[in-house]
Order: C-alpha cells, then structure tokens, then sequence
C-alpha cells in the first residue's frame, strides 16, 4: 500500500484538532505526524518535520497562518498548505492566496469533502470552498449548496491559463505558449470562469491577480 501522506496541522482550538485528526488518520491517504497549538510552533514544526501537507488556521496565537505562510515561503517546495478556517473574509482570503496556499476550506466542511480535497491538493490542483469564492466575488450571503458542496479545484492547466491571464496574455498568445488552439483556450477560460462564478473576462482577471503562481 502506497505511503500515506504526512500532515501537519496547526490550530489553537485542541476539539477541532483532535477531530481533524481522527478523520485524516482514518483514512488511506493521510496521517498527521505533528500538531501545533499556534504559529511559532506551527514554524518549528513543519521546518523539523517537512510534511506533505501543512493544516493552518488562520488566527492562531503568536503568529496567524498567514504569517506562517510568509515566514516559510522560501522551505515550503515540497509542501502543499491548506487554509482550513471558520474565519472568512475577503482580506484574508486575498493575502492568504496571494501568500501562495494551496486551498483555502472552509470548517464546514464535510469529511468527506476535506478527503476528497486534500486528495486534489497532493495531486498538484488548488481548491475553493465555494464559501470563499462567493465572498471573493462580493456575495456576502452563502447557500445551504454552496456550503456543503464539494469545494472549486482549479487544474495545472487551468493555473497556467491563469497566470498568463495575470500576464494579459491574449488567447492567442496563450495557444501559442502552451501549444494549443485558441479554441482550446478559449474552453479552458470558459470553464475557469464557470468554476469560480465570475461572469466576464474582468472578473477573471481580478482573480487571476490575487494568484501566487509556482506551476
């Protein structure tokens, strides 16, 4: 049987940590190795450790995940981070992203969902909760679906679009960089923009300006 992937997971509240925890540990693909009670020890544990997979609360005592995001930014290659949170809203949501995590979930979140999520995550995807994306495209009010529906992933192929979305590539330079045909790109786009419910070419660049990229 394939090695399960190590997390470590930072968050002051021990309830939440603990059931985090017994989900992930039950399952075939992860075991959390490490956890910390707030940032300093979240720094000094996932610089020890060098885990697959980093669980960071936002606000944590000490330092905010965030912060720890930015302290480590130059050690983090080999591992994904996952926002997992209750706090939302979009300031956080944008420095977070642009601080280059990987996902940004909600605590909401299902066990099966977060499993599935995470899945994607070590599989090189970003992910959403819808939650996020709502408050990203100004909707203050969250559904009942939005927030147990599985989170958004956005592919490799779809954070290349992305970033040169950023760059104010036209589709037809896209195509040409990435060998493909502007109708390709074109469908590309189109899905991207299903995914995170923006309605026109301006909010895809504005959310493409809040991306870290590293694909």
């Amino acid at each position: 049987m394939k090695q399960k992937y190590t997390v470590v997971i930072a968050d002051d509240h021990e309830i939440f940590r603990k059931g985090i925890l017994l989900i992930l540990n039950a399952s075939q693909l992860f075991q959390i190795v490490s956890e910390a009670r707030n940032g300093n020890e979240a720094i000094e544990k996932i610089r020890s450790l060098k885990p697959d997979l980093c669980l960071l609360d936002i606000f944590m005592p000490e330092r905010t995940g965030i912060e720890v995001v930015q302290e480590l930014s130059s050690e983090l290659q080999g591992s994904k981070v996952v926002m997992l949170t209750s706090l939302e809203d979009e300031m956080n949501i944008q420095k977070a992203i642009m601080a280059g995590v990987d996902g940004y979930l909600s605590k909401e979140i299902s066990p099966e969902n977060l499993i599935e999520s995470l899945q994607k995550v070590m599989e090189g995807e970003r992910i959403f909760s819808k939650t996020v994306l709502a408050l990203l495209n100004n909707r203050k009010s969250h559904t009942l679906e939005e927030i147990n529906s599985l989170p958004v992933t956005l592919t490799k192929r779809e954070q290349e679009i992305l970033e040169l979305v950023a760059l104010e590539y036209t589709t037809k330079e896209i195509a040409d960089k990435l060998f493909l045909s502007p109708r390709t790109i074109e469908t590309h786009r189109a899905n991207i923009m299903r995914k995170l419910d923006v309605k026109n070419a301006a909010g895809l660049v504005r959310f493409s300006l809040t991306q870290k990229f590293d694909v």
